[in-house]
C-alpha cells in the first residue's frame, strides 16, 4: 500500500466540560432593575443577566490546565466547523429561553463535553487555528503557531464538478480524502 500523506500534524489534545456554574450577573438593587434582570436572566438573546459558565479541562502532551465557556462561545465554534468542514459532531441544540434546571444543565453539559472529546480526536478539527485558539492551545503551547511541514501553505475551495469528481469519502479522523 502507498504512503499517504497526512494533511496536518499529530495534536494529541483532549478536553471535557468538567462542570458548569450558574452565574448570576445582576445589575442593581431597586425593584425595577431586579425585574429587568428576571427577563435578561431567561432570555438567551441578552447578552446579559444570569447565565452558565462551563469549565472545560483541557490535556496536551502532560500539560493541564482549565479555561471558561460560555454556550455562545462553543455554538460560534460549532459555527465556523460546519462551514469548513465536510461533517463535524452534533452538539446540544439552542434553546431561546435560558434553561437553569440541574438536569438540563448536566445534559448539556454531557452533550458540551461529547462534541469537544469528538472533536479532539479528529486530526482535521484540531488543526483548525478556531479549536486550538478555543482551547488556549496556541496560546499555552507555542510551538503550534507556527507552520508545519505537515500543514498547507495555502488552501482552497475545491468545487468536485470542477474535477469531474463524482463521489469521495472522507476519514476525519486520519485526515484521508479518500
Amino acid at each position: 500500500m502507498a504512503k499517504v500523506q497526512k494533511v496536518g500534524r499529530e495534536v494529541p489534545v483532549t478536553a471535557w466540560v468538567e462542570r458548569f456554574q450558574v452565574v448570576d450577573a445582576g445589575s442593581g438593587q431597586d425593584v425595577l432593575s431586579k425585574g429587568l434582570d428576571a427577563v435578561k436572566a431567561r432570555v438567551s438573546l441578552a447578552k446579559t443577566g444570569q447565565h452558565v459558565e462551563y469549565l472545560i479541562r483541557v490535556s496536551f502532551e502532560g500539560q493541564s490546565w482549565q479555561i471558561t465557556k460560555r454556550y455562545n462561545e462553543f455554538a460560534a465554534l460549532y459555527d465556523v466547523l460546519k462551514k469548513r468542514l465536510a461533517s463535524i459532531p452534533m452538539m446540544p441544540s439552542k434553546s431561546v429561553v435560558r434553561q437553569f434546571a440541574p438536569e438540563y444543565l448536566e445534559q448539556r453539559k454531557n452533550g458540551l463535553s461529547d462534541f469537544l472529546r469528538q472533536v479532539c480526536i479528529r486530526r482535521d478539527a484540531v488543526n483548525c487555528r478556531e479549536v486550538q485558539d478555543f482551547l488556549l492551545l496556541r496560546q499555552r503551547v507555542p510551538h503550534l503557531s507556527h507552520p508545519d511541514a505537515s500543514e498547507p501553505v495555502q488552501s482552497a475551495e475545491v468545487q468536485e464538478a470542477s474535477f469531474g469528481i463524482a463521489h469521495f469519502d472522507y476519514d476525519p479522523v486520519q485526515g484521508f480524502l479518500l
